[in-house]
């Protein structure tokens, strides 16, 4: 059984970090647990298509206020960019995608 923690208010939310050019495979190879600083409330993870056909796979912190596709630096400039973010503990993992997206959409409704 699993469950997600949300954070309270002045926690610090623990998120999966990665970045890769390739696939979201190699991402997940190379991912750890990093500890977010007090701003960023949020974990984020984010495929990107820029002007010139490079991609870009990432998980990363992120404030829950940026989570706009014109707010995000990683959608700059590019193409394409499809982004999910979630405020659980580890939430931005290759496991739990689809559930964050929907509790995601429950906290912000």
């Amino acid at each position: 059984m699993k469950f997600t923690i949300f954070s309270g208010h002045g926690q610090v939310l623990n998120c999966f970090r990665c970045v890769s050019s390739v696939s979201w495979k190699e991402c997940a190879y190379q991912q750890y647990e990093t500890k977010c600083s007090q701003e960023n409330d949020a974990c984020i993870t984010v495929k990107f298509q820029g002007r010139y056909g490079e991609t870009g796979f990432v998980r990363d912190c992120v404030k829950k206020k940026t989570c706009k596709k014109a707010e995000l630096s990683q959608c700059q400039q590019t193409e394409q960019c499809d982004f999910e973010c979630c405020r659980g503990e580890l939430c931005n993992s290759v496991l739990n995608a689809q559930s964050s997206r929907i509790l995601f959409m429950l906290c912000m409704s």
